[in-house]
């Protein structure tokens, strides 16, 4: 009902709302509701954003400047946590401001194939060329992985100069913890070296 309205309020702008009953095999749900979407895309540039992510107005022209920058096939943001109503909140934004933010930038200006699925941009004429969204359909780090595949086919990886907001208002310790458990198995697994440098790294663990 919330996406009807605003596609009715702004009845001047393309806008389609996807309802879909996920007929695609791939496990992964985010890239199923991606593949299940693109069919609809109007253009070759593709801008992803999750559903807790907050912008700026400038946010679609900064993504689609940098990544007519030469040789990059795909663009992320920084992230910013904000929002946070309670303890387990605010040390999930502690840990995204602190320790993800700047690890980002650091990995994209080192020439890591460093991608945060909150906020990326590519084209598809070049994701196709490179193996298309069915090849990240059975990862969980979708982002990471697709960050990976852009690099080996030779492009590079721009990140804007705006973060986004990522809202986190209400969390558990315990549910941040699981959280943060989760994707360091990922990390482990995907990205091993750094992964074991990561303690050095966190300001919440040198401050504890």
């Amino acid at each position: 009902p919330v996406v009807r309205r605003l596609i009715a309020e702004y009845a001047n702008i393309d806008a389609r709302l996807v309802v879909h009953a996920g007929e695609s095999m791939v496990p992964n749900p985010k890239v199923r509701n991606l593949l299940a979407m693109m069919p609809y895309a109007a253009n070759d540039v593709v801008v992803i954003s999750d559903s807790n992510i907050s912008v700026d107005a400038r946010y679609l022209r900064e993504m689609a400047g940098a990544l007519e920058g030469e040789d990059v096939g795909l663009v992320t943001s920084p992230i910013v946590g904000v929002g946070e109503k309670s303890l387990g909140a605010l040390v999930e934004n502690l840990h995204l401001n602190g320790f993800v933010a700047p690890s980002l930038a650091a990995a994209v200006g080192g020439g890591a194939p460093a991608v945060v699925g909150k906020s990326m941009a590519f084209r598809r004429s070049d994701l196709a060329r490179i193996g298309g969204l069915v090849s990240v359909g059975h990862v969980l780090a979708e982002d990471l992985v697709l960050g990976k595949m852009f690099v080996r086919a030779g492009f590079e990886i721009a990140l804007t100069r705006s973060p986004v907001r990522n809202v986190v208002a209400r969390q558990t310790l315990r549910g941040f913890v699981a959280r943060q458990a989760r994707w360091g198995s990922l990390r482990m697994h995907l990205v091993t070296l750094p992964f074991i440098a990561e303690p050095i790294s966190y300001p919440l663990f040198l401050a504890l």
